[in-house]
């Protein structure tokens, strides 16, 4: 009996291992990292004057997210932002905005109710925009409505619709495709560390390579992960 439950034991000590293995190789220490985008992201806002009325918690933007803004608005030369779901990220950009005034700020929208209490206290446009089917390189999807978006954008911001377990916010590769500007650009994927975003970021990837676009791309680790895709003038967001 003896030697049966050492065996057994054994093959769940194997397992165990395996497995925490398997989430260190992939995750590493990742949430640590959460901490120290929070200091940065302070300190920065600290320079700026920017009070830090921010939540990032629960499914809204995280430490990281805020920080890559921050930084890709005061460093990299943009004109034109898309902000996709609103939320901390388009309260972030408000705030840069009425200290440094560089750039047009868009925020896309589905949900009526969220839309106006953002709407009301940022003082760029909140467009309130309907979820629709589309098909995106063959795959059907749910995007926001992107009739009549004014563009080209040279910084795009996807942390919506929610997520999806295949293929999710793939309307990121139909706003590349139509409205960024392919000279110079810095795109923001939220959620990278989920297999649906992973899916829509290989597929965003095939396009830039395919279309011949030069560009750089990095991935920022912590409590979530963001991708990031930029060319040009902005190249050096994958740096921060």
């Amino acid at each position: 009996m003896a030697p049966l439950l050492d065996g057994i034991l054994g093959e769940v000590r194997s397992a165990v291992a395996r497995l925490t293995r398997s989430v260190r190789k992939r995750f590493g220490n990742d949430a640590a990292m959460e901490i120290v985008y929070r200091e940065l992201l302070l300190r920065d806002l600290a320079k700026l004057g920017i009070p830090d009325r921010f939540y990032p918690v629960g499914s809204a933007a995280n430490h990281s997210l805020l920080y890559l803004v921050l930084r890709c608005y005061v460093e990299l030369p943009v004109t034109r932002v898309l902000d996709v779901g609103a939320g901390q990220t388009s309260l972030l950009l408000d705030e840069l905005n009425r200290k440094l005034g560089k750039a047009e700020v868009t925020t896309l929208e589905h949900d009526a109710d969220w839309g106006r209490l953002i709407g009301a206290v940022v003082a760029h446009p909140v467009l309130r925009r309907d979820l629709v089917t589309m098909r995106i390189a063959g795959i059907e999807t749910r995007m926001h409505d992107t009739t009549g978006l004014p563009g080209p954008f040279d910084m795009i911001v996807m942390d919506a619709p929610p997520g999806r377990s295949r293929y999710s916010r793939l309307g990121l590769l139909h706003l590349m495709q139509q409205f960024m500007d392919r000279g110079n650009f810095v795109a923001i994927m939220d959620d990278a560390e989920r297999g649906g975003e992973m899916q829509t970021l290989r597929l965003c990837s095939g396009w830039l390579r395919d279309n011949r676009i030069p560009h750089d791309t990095s991935t920022v680790r912590a409590a979530k992960r963001q991708r990031i895709f930029a060319a040009g003038t902005m190249r050096q967001a994958c740096y921060f």
